[in-house]
């Protein structure tokens, strides 16, 4: 009898829980469901609102109301397209040179406040197009004079510096300056060996540039061990650096090939294909590869005319996009790599040959160096082209 009226006593709480449990979940649907009206149409809210103060003095919080926006399918606009002239630009420079018109026509366009424009850019049949469309924009011509009526993208390279030796006058103001830059990164460093909070850049150091090989110099003359700062300033052409040791690292060198498949919009693409066309074409084209033919098979498809037999030599970290390093780590020597897809298309990796070598893990505070475009008025690091 007493095991029969225990059991009943748990299945009435287990009964008398499940109720609570529904009722809490009631309560929080229906809140939920409130909560979501109030956002989706606060006017309401506030009639209310306004309707309670009025009869109670009671003032309840109000929601702020902002309006729809209407795209220009629904309130009108203005469609504005624009055809770039590119008879001066090399092909392969086309799409990015596309891409600085857009992104300058873009800036235009937010800097007089039109809510929610879109900015596109197409290429087909060899036309490159910028779009340009204006929700409630309905006077064309304000549109067009606001954008501009020809947009003129102008190109600059860097360029070779001052043509002559600097006055006496300049040279003692940049030998002030670098003073200066030269005290800032000795207290930087000073921070860090107090153990300071500092903003580190992690970089792996393979010896591949004037900058790393003077890092690896500096950690091997002063015999620096895994987590110790080196106890001088490295002056490099990057600027000042203050470096820290984190350890070294094994990584590889890669001899490498590849075959490129990309189509009309990938990063230098000149082959004018849409993304299907140079999909399918890879599809059909690796039933073909292998190891053996693979030279032969990069000169009759790949897309990358600067390396017609698709050799790309010995590839060390950081000389190709991640992506494409990721994937060429990851493939066995000798063997092709599934299709990795870049910004430049789709690539079949062939990985030939592989050797360890050792990198230095390091973390770095950079300080900028001043140099002559620091003291000599009107001189630009930037120097205009004809294009």
């Amino acid at each position: 009898m007493q095991t029969w009226k225990l059991k009943k006593n748990t299945r009435a709480k287990q009964q008398a829980k499940s109720k609570i449990g529904l009722r809490l979940a009631g309560i929080l649907l229906l809140v939920t469901t409130l909560a979501t009206a109030v956002y989706d149409f606060p006017m309401i809210w506030n009639r209310s609102a306004d309707f309670v103060q009025a009869q109670t003095g009671w003032s309840a919080p109000r929601v702020e109301e902002a309006p729809y926006r209407l795209g220009l399918d629904l309130q009108g606009g203005t469609h504005l397209v624009y055809e770039a002239d590119m008879a001066q630009i090399p092909e392969g420079e086309r799409v990015d040179a596309l891409q600085g018109v857009r992104d300058v026509i873009e800036r235009r366009v937010n800097a007089f406040g039109v809510s929610e424009p879109v900015v596109q850019t197409t290429t087909t049949g060899g036309t490159y197009r910028v779009i340009v469309e204006l929700a409630g924009v309905l006077d064309v011509g304000a549109a067009i004079q606001e954008i501009g009526e020809t947009p003129i993208l102008e190109f600059k390279v860097f360029g070779q510096g001052l043509n002559r030796e600097l006055t006496a006058e300049e040279q003692a103001a940049l030998d002030a300056k670098q003073s200066e830059d030269r005290a800032l990164a000795q207290s930087v460093l000073e921070q860090a060996q107090r153990g300071d909070d500092l903003q580190w850049e992690s970089i792996n150091v393979l010896e591949t540039s004037e900058t790393q090989k003077a890092i690896a110099d500096a950690i091997a003359q002063y015999g620096v061990r895994p987590g110790a700062l080196v106890p001088s300033v490295i002056e490099t052409p990057e600027g000042l650096n203050i470096v820290r040791y984190v350890g070294t690292t094994q990584t590889e060198e890669m001899l490498l090939s590849h075959i490129l498949f990309c189509w009309e919009g990938k990063t230098g693409c000149q082959n004018g294909l849409p993304e299907i066309d140079a999909t399918l074409q890879l599809q059909n084209a690796t039933k073909e590869i292998t190891v053996e033919n693979f030279a032969e098979m990069a000169a009759k498809y790949s897309d990358d005319k600067s390396t017609p037999d698709g050799d790309l030599g010995w590839i060390k970290p950081g000389d190709t996009v991640p992506t494409f390093e990721a994937a060429a780590l990851a493939t066995p020597v000798g063997t092709i790599s599934e299709a990795v897809l870049t910004e430049f298309g789709y690539h079949l990796i062939h990985k030939r040959e592989s050797k360890p070598i050792a990198a230095y893990q390091v973390e770095r505070v950079l300080v900028p160096l001043s140099d002559a475009y620091d003291v000599v008025a009107d001189l630009s690091p930037w120097e205009n082209t004809a294009l």
